[in-house]
């Protein structure tokens, strides 16, 4: 196939005389070159590939991982937003219940998604930036505040 094309099935009285495909780099295009083909059905297709498939090879890296830069991240997110939403440290408070139940929530988010790296090493490595930056950022907050 071309890198990008468009797909058209025809009326079903041009479907059983030809099974015809157009190739074009656009509909606009195929739909200029069949002008007297009735298009009942339009789909544009991206030439773009993936490079990657995603599998479950190197699990054990991906998932520890998640486990510590990730919870490193995860308490970092809760971090800033308990000081944007000024939450005393309080446990009984509802703010402070919400927070705690948020943490969950947010690691159970990062750990499937750690499988979407390609690596190990670059689960690590865009996990640990990423809590370096929001760590980073719960301490400047922390500091304008005071």
């Amino acid at each position: 196939m071309g890198s990008a094309g468009a797909f058209f099935l025809l009326s079903l009285a041009d479907q059983k005389r030809s099974n015809c495909i157009i190739h074009a780099n656009t509909v606009d295009d195929a739909c200029m070159a069949s002008v007297s083909i009735c298009c009942c059905f339009a789909e544009a297709t991206v030439g773009i590939m993936r490079k990657y498939t995603y599998t479950s090879q190197n699990w054990f890296a991906k998932v520890t991982a998640a486990v510590v830069p990730g919870n490193i991240l995860t308490f970092g997110l809760v971090g800033v937003i308990g000081v944007l939403s000024h939450v005393d440290s309080d446990p009984r408070t509802a703010s402070a219940q919400f927070l705690t139940w948020l943490t969950v929530l947010l690691w159970c988010i990062i750990l499937p998604t750690c499988f979407l790296f390609s690596n190990g090493r670059r689960a690590w490595n865009y996990l640990s930036i990423s809590a370096l930056c929001v760590w980073g950022l719960f301490f400047v907050l922390r500091g304008l505040q005071a």
